[in-house]
């Protein structure tokens, strides 16, 4: 199976999805409001046996909980966590969870009652967003339900969180093709791709990040691993491929700031030279 550049670039990285971001994705409470905002509208309109797919479920932590939520209130539910990433899928099977191992653009799936994603599709470029949205879309049945949690803000917003992502010297796989979507842009998908309606239920709980903290992400295992073998090479090599990304990404930022204002960019400043930009995390509801 081919692996997507985006489920590589955390591979390599080492990324635990459970501890980035102060712990969002794994928070009860985060999880709770997704399912306030995204299943609990919903719930009335499923079958007594729910065929339900986390798209790129990772951990397992999202499709758990929806899992127990339903099941809390007499639904049978045959619950998958379909991503890429097998060392993911190994923690969704100690949570009890069905797992496949998938690219999400591939069909796999069919006669889906509910698909759920969270803070996905950014890993893609737009022609690939549009596949695994069709997909799902195909995998769903008439009346069958997506609710997806995208990372998203205003289209300039979503464009400098990209430009950032994408500078090379960041060294995340995949550079240029990482794409965040802002609302507008995911509405006029979905409903380009067939969905018979689409609802904004709400907004989760929003989050942030400055280029320190991708560059952290991105490089912090190669970092720590140079530290241990006392590599003064790998680690001067690091250090200037980090100064240079830092000054391209704060140069960007200081561009995007002069054209649209921070406050409309969601840039706040973090201390000591640093700046973290807000972005949001609409719930968003589309039913075949």
């Amino acid at each position: 199976m081919k692996i997507n550049f985006g489920t590589n670039a955390d591979k390599i990285a080492k990324v635990d999805m459970s501890k980035i971001y102060g712990g969002y994705f794994a928070d009860p409470i985060n999880l709770e409001k997704f399912i306030e905002l995204g299943i609990k509208p919903i719930i009335k309109f499923f079958p007594e046996n729910i065929s339900y797919v986390d798209f790129g479920g990772g951990q397992g932590h999202l499709a758990s909980a929806v899992k127990k939520y339903l099941e809390s209130d007499g639904y049978k539910v045959n619950a998958i966590v379909a991503d890429a990433n097998e060392d993911y899928l190994s923690k969704a099977k100690e949570k009890g969870l069905e797992t496949k191992l998938a690219n999400l653009e591939d069909n796999n799936f069919s006669n889906l009652d509910l698909v759920t994603m969270r803070a996905v599709l950014h890993y893609n470029n737009p022609s690939t967003q549009k596949i695994i949205l069709k997909n799902i879309f195909n995998s769903l049945k008439k009346g069958g339900y997506l609710v997806n949690q995208t990372a998203s803000g205003s289209k300039e917003n979503c464009e400098l969180r990209s430009s950032l992502v994408n500078i090379p010297e960041l060294g995340r796989a995949g550079t240029g093709n990482y794409h965040w979507i802002s609302e507008e842009e995911y509405s006029s998908l979905v409903n380009e791709i067939g969905f018979s309606s689409t609802i904004l239920s709400g907004y989760a709980k929003a989050n942030s990040w400055g280029p320190e903290d991708q560059w952290n992400r991105v490089n912090g295992e190669m970092t720590k691993i140079a530290e241990e073998k006392k590599d003064d090479k790998v680690l001067s090599e690091i250090e200037i491929r980090k100064n240079v990304y830092l000054e391209k990404a704060y140069k960007m930022i200081e561009e995007y700031s002069n054209k649209y204002g921070k406050e409309y960019l969601g840039i706040k400043d973090a201390g000591d030279n640093k700046v973290k930009i807000e972005y949001t995390y609409p719930v968003i509801v589309s039913r075949k």
